[in-house]
């Protein structure tokens, strides 16, 4: 890939900015859940019905004078076109913005046969100048600053011509204006086919589109089959999401209804380029909701550092890897789909729910399967993460190997290049596994005689690969609070739960890890499975279960996993438990001020809700000493005799300042992000948000070395807004992240901290 301009992503990410806003602005006082959902069956009704709706359309828009023309592809949408122009004798032809036209190529297919073809929308126009393609679906020429379009004007125009806005749409107004009376057809898109009104819908934000379509004799629509909407009311629906979505504006400078010819001849030609067979396929049909309101580029993280130069093959971002594998075909899709995170923004902003994270994911399974994956992928998934011996094995060789990989806590690879580079900004290895560091802490639980009775509810820890080698304190921290909560706790499984490989598009590989952690987890019957990641809780709740349920997981263990599986903040908050939520009255669990005041025991402990409730009664008041005496002093707070802070003295321990990145998976899939936020600030903590919480720190798994270049880039950014909040930690609910982010803070010699909200809210 190109190297990253900081000149374009200052550039885009300034326009996300201003549109976040604009947006926001635009939809105040309106349901936007309620608006895309209503939009989002309107389509998929139309979809289901569109044979139909065609038909119909067809017979009203002929009925009416227009010639109707249906394209099974590109060649024959752009063999019409020019039939058209070349009987009439017409040598130039103006254009309104088409994306279709970019799709279908019909620019370079003309002007091969002599015929001109001059864009008229200013984006469109300035890119044609430039001899680029569009970057963008709404805003064409988006990475283009107003130093660029100047230059490129003088260079094509031959105009000097200053870095102001006002006078660079002046001079391209007046040469628009010039060829849009030369021309002897004009040539628009559609947003929307009105079947019942025999209509063309179209949405513009200049006055070209109208001049387009009526100053000259002939007008052509080109557009695409999955635009037919029953009438017009259904259309005015798609009116309220389109524009506020697309460019933070209530309505549209011009929405223009074109029924019949505008002046002496209309020729509408409607493309499907695949998409009948895509309305076919149940897995994949809700690409064809897409309105092109361009909203998922406009919030997508890699989008605003590479644009849609990088990003696309005609059609941009996640979901043009997903119209490219139909219209363009799977290999033109291919690289696409490695530039999406999955961080799943573009589906939270979608103005018809497509789902395009989880539809990239789908897309890429069907890559692996149609045209073959990456050989060092395949490896990875099928002969490492899918056996968890041999996966032990070659962390086992890493900790053996640490005084040699390790330095200051990050690997140091010798004569590292390529992938292997990119390895080297993470941590090393942890000394111990978290498994091995388990089994010592039971082994001292049982020397000490302070081993609990059985009795409590069972609960599982899931460590997944990370916290089982690389932050095994984050598991034991749990395993503690839980066991000082009265829960019996077993770890019975320390592989991978699947998702990467299920994310890169190795779905075979997925099973087989995925049905190797759901042997173990339904095995023991637990209370709870508790996860550190929101990644694998979205995989062993939702993904993996889907995987597996026609071949091996009947429809009762898939509930039992999606009742059962939690991640740890979640299940904290479900059952109370926050061992620095000990405040100077007892706080969130109220034990302090019962044994400190009364002397009371366990059953005082119990009653006030201390953890889960489990305690219990058989526990001495000595061993609830010491537990609170071990939160007291991890929170570095002094002592009165008994071991406990008067309220005075609490009232002066300092907060430890902290801030807070949002995983990905965690707040746009799991939603848990302000339970987090809730938890830590219980368990005294004093929160300072960082700029941009919720854009991805750009581990993603494999991406981070597979476009090493934009993870660094991502990385860079999030670094940047966690030393600017001025926290001493910035803590994290992703073991990914929490690579990522404590990896880059090594490198850059930085004294923040990363930890993860487990560690932190348990006090250890």
């Amino acid at each position: 890939m190109k190297k990253i301009s900081p000149e374009l992503v200052r550039t885009l990410q300034e326009f996300s900015r201003s549109y976040i806003q604009k947006r926001e602005k635009a939809f105040s006082g309106l349901d936007f859940a309620a608006l895309r959902e209503e939009l989002a069956r309107i389509k998929d009704r139309a979809i289901e019905r569109s044979d139909e709706l065609l038909d119909i359309f067809m017979a009203r828009a002929a009925a009416r004078g227009s010639h109707v023309h249906f394209a099974s592809g590109s060649q024959q949408a752009n063999e019409i076109i020019y039939r058209v122009l070349k009987e009439r004798g017409i040598k130039v032809l103006v254009k309104g913005k088409s994306m279709v036209s970019e799709e279908t190529g019909l620019n370079d297919y003309l002007s091969r046969r002599g015929i001109e073809a001059r864009e008229t929308d200013l984006g469109e126009w300035i890119i044609q100048l430039a001899g680029e393609a569009p970057t963008h679906m709404v805003m064409p020429a988006i990475h283009l600053n107003r130093r660029q379009v100047a230059e490129v004007f003088r260079e094509r125009l031959g105009e000097e011509v200053p870095e102001d806005i006002s006078r660079l749409v002046k001079v391209a107004r007046r040469q628009v204006r010039k060829k849009i009376l030369e021309a002897g057809a004009g040539l628009s898109g559609a947003n929307a086919l009105l079947a019942e009104e025999g209509a063309v819908l179209l949405v513009t934000n200049e006055g070209n589109g109208r001049l387009v379509t009526s100053v000259p004799p002939v007008h052509i629509v080109l557009t695409s089959r999955e635009k037919v909407l029953p009438s017009l009311p259904e259309a005015l629906k798609l009116l309220r999401v389109l524009t506020r979505n697309a460019t933070g504006q209530e309505i549209s400078s011009y929405v223009t209804v074109i029924a019949g010819p505008p002046r002496e001849e209309q020729h509408i030609v409607i493309v499907d380029n695949n998409r009948s067979r895509l309305k076919r396929d149940y897995e994949f049909r809700e690409v064809l909701r897409c309105i092109k309101c361009s909203a998922c580029l406009n919030v997508c993280p890699v989008y605003q550092l590479v644009g849609g130069q990088e990003f696309s093959h005609v059609y941009m971002g996640g979901i043009g890897s997903l119209l490219t594998a139909w219209v363009h075909g799977l290999k033109q899709s291919k690289d696409l789909v490695s530039f999406c995170l999955s961080c799943h923004r573009c589906h939270e902003i979608c103005s018809a729910e497509i789902p395009i994270a989880e539809l990239v994911r789908k897309l890429r399974a069907k890559i692996v399967r149609e045209e073959g994956g990456k050989l060092w992928k395949k490896a990875a998934f099928g002969l490492v993460l899918g056996k968890p011996p041999v996966e032990r094995k070659i962390f086992a060789l890493g900790r053996a190997a640490r005084p040699v990989i390790s330095r200051e806590g990050k690997m140091r690879i010798p004569l590292a290049a390529g992938m292997l580079k990119r390895v080297e900004k993470f941590p090393a290895p942890a000394v111990k596994s978290f498994s091995s560091m388990l089994k010592e802490e039971k082994q001292k639980e049982k020397e000490s005689g302070v081993e609990r009775e059985k009795g409590g509810k069972k609960v599982a820890l899931f460590p997944g690969c990370l916290i089982e080698n690389f932050f095994p304190e984050t598991g034991l921290a749990a395993y503690r609070v839980l066991r000082r909560s009265g829960f019996e706790v077993e770890a019975p499984f320390d592989g991978c739960c699947g998702f990467p490989a299920a994310s890169s598009g190795f779905v075979e590989e997925a099973r087989k890890e995925f049905k190797m952690a759901a042997d173990k987890l339904l095995a023991g019957d637990y209370y709870r499975i508790v996860t550190f990641c929101p990644t694998c809780t979205s995989m062993l709740r939702e993904l993996g279960p889907g995987l597996m349920t026609e071949i091996v997981l009947d429809e009762e263990k898939a509930r039992i996993f999606k009742e059962r599986v939690r991640t740890f903040v979640s299940f904290a908050n479900e059952e109370g438990m926050c061992a620095r939520g000990l405040e100077e009255a007892g706080g969130e669990f109220g034990a302090e001020k019962q044994i400190g005041q009364t002397g009371a025991g366990t059953e005082s402990r119990a009653e006030e809700g201390f953890g889960s409730g489990e305690v219990t009664k058989q526990a001495n008041e000595t061993e609830v000493r010491n537990v609170i005496k071990h939160e007291i002093e991890f929170k570095g707070g002094p002592e009165t005799e008994s071991g406990l802070k008067t309220e005075g003295e609490a009232a002066k321990i300092p907060k430890t300042k902290i801030t807070y990145h949002d995983s990905c998976h965690h707040k746009f899939v799991l939603k848990e992000e302000r339970l987090s936020r809730e938890l830590l600030e219980k368990a005294g903590y004093e929160l300072a948000e960082m700029e941009n919480s919720d854009i991805c720190c750009g581990f993603a798994g494999v991406f981070s070395v597979e476009k090493a270049e934009i993870s660094e880039e991502l990385l860079r950014q999030k670094l940047e807004a966690i030393e600017k909040s001025g926290a001493e930690v910035v803590a994290v609910d992703c073991p990914g992240c929490l690579l990522q982010i404590k990896g880059g803070l090594l490198a850059a010699g930085k004294q923040i901290r990363a930890q993860h909200t487990a560690e932190l809210i348990t006090g250890e």
